[in-house]
């Protein structure tokens, strides 16, 4: 079902995913034959370059918003829904089929296999673009739970065409109304429900997690234990279930990482770029490496995100410069991976990576994890008063005085003629109990 006035044919199918009225901004990309020309800006001007854009050349939209001028999971602000980029038409059996018929065929696919129906398919001029929107956009925080549910429709999708290539955030697809020069044939809506997700409902539907499951994994605390207890999830063996969660552990703390390294730690000690000549420039430059290729499913998507943390981390470099460190850090990171043994892919321990960086107490207050035991303690600490847990103390005292009460409580229905299983049933304790009450009340 398609209800076009839903769509505001005037500025096409992005504006039910990007919003005007925030910040954020986006990339329209077009090619011209060989050429590749981008162009960065705020999301405000977006329903007036979709409005004019050249409909005669290919041109593509990024999905997510950025925090910066340039598309990179580095600086990736929020998104606003799920997408699969479906190459249908390369399998045999569906090729030749027009666009309602290939819409018709994804949906009965992911009816009949369990996975959610999307609210939008958009045939691309030659395959299909699968979108789950969302009712509200999810920010940065959110990123690897987003990441893997993409991971996760992907191989759900793998028998009808679902590429794997396009997952990262940073990803564009074709412009609804624009032209496919591949096939002269222009992209349009084949199907739009008119509703929408919530993120976490989405995810629920596609992880093969319960809900309180996925509560624990998101928490991060004891993840080894919460794998043993875990009951076997629908359609997940164990292994895959700890392999999941594993990756999902993983680049939650890469992706905070990268927050706290260039978006807390750099502004406040280096006023936004380190210094040419400091010995922890490199020390910074390497960290962010490590943390990108937990990211980064390609060479090339690892060199583009690269690449974008050292513009951040230091913004006066040229673009001459950017590739030349790029290339300098690579080959370190490469040299360390050669290596093999326990270090593979390892991130430098918490502690080290603060003595090593000289990361300040007062940036330490506003990192994510990046933080000294000190501190972490007391944001528990906080945390446990934020949510009603008592201290050891307290909870001893208050222990204390339940047993005081309990006893004296026994007593006085014992002084009444009532029987040890009345009073155990009065008090909702055992008999046990009671016997111990009116024992040690002697």
């Amino acid at each position: 079902m398609i209800e076009r006035d839903l769509l505001l044919p005037e500025y096409g199918e992005s504006m039910l995913y990007h919003d005007a009225g925030k910040f954020g901004f986006v990339t329209i990309s077009v090619k011209n034959k060989t050429r590749w020309h981008e162009a960065h800006f705020l999301v405000k001007e977006l329903p007036e370059r979709i409005r004019f854009i050249d409909k005669t050349k290919d041109s593509y939209l990024t999905q997510a918003e950025f925090k910066r001028r340039h598309r990179a999971a580095v600086n990736f602000l929020k998104i606003g829904l799920s997408f699969i980029d479906l190459d249908i038409y390369k399998l045999p059996a569906y090729r030749g089929r027009n666009k309602e018929e290939l819409a018709e065929i994804a949906l009965r696919f992911c009816s009949d296999n369990g996975v959610p129906c999307p609210n939008l398919v958009l045939f691309s001029g030659q395959g299909l673009y699968l979108k789950w929107l969302y009712d509200a956009p999810i920010p940065y925080a959110a990123f690897s739970k987003w990441n893997l549910v993409q991971q996760t429709l992907i191989e759900k999708l793998l028998p009808i065409g679902a590429d794997p290539q396009a997952v990262d955030v940073s990803r564009v697809l074709r412009v609804e109304g624009t032209v496919n020069t591949k096939t002269g044939d222009r992209v349009q809506v084949a199907y739009y429900d008119g509703g929408s997700w919530s993120f976490d409902d989405l995810a629920i539907e596609v992880l093969p997690y319960s809900p309180e499951e996925w509560r624990r994994l998101k928490e991060r605390r004891k993840a080894r234990a919460m794998i043993r207890a875990m009951k076997s999830p629908r359609n997940a063996s164990k292994q895959d279930v700890q392999a999941a969660i594993n990756r999902f552990t993983i680049q939650t703390l890469a992706v905070n990482r990268l927050w706290d390294l260039q978006n807390v730690i750099v502004p406040m000690q280096y006023g936004g770029e380190i210094p040419e000549g400091s010995h922890k420039r490199d020390a910074f430059l390497f960290e962010g490496a490590v943390c990108i290729s937990k990211l980064a499913h390609s060479h090339d998507h690892f060199e583009h995100e690269l690449q974008e943390y050292h513009r951040n981390i230091i913004p006066s470099l040229s673009q001459k410069e950017v590739k030349s460190s790029t290339s300098t850090v690579r080959k370190r990171f490469d040299a360390f991976l050669q290596k093999g043994e326990d270090n593979r892919y390892r991130m430098m321990r918490t502690e080290r990576l603060i003595e090593y960086l000289g990361v300040s107490h007062e940036a330490q207050k506003q990192c994510t994890t990046i933080i000294s035991t000190p501190i972490k303690r007391e944001r528990d600490k906080e945390s446990r008063h934020k949510h009603g847990v008592l201290e050891r103390e307290e909870y001893e005292a208050k222990r204390k005085g339940n047993l005081e009460a309990n006893m004296r409580r026994a007593r006085e229905l014992r002084d009444q003629g009532m029987s040890r299983k009345a009073i155990a049933e009065e008090l909702g304790k055992s008999r046990q109990s009671i016997d111990l009450y009116l024992k040690e009340s002697k």
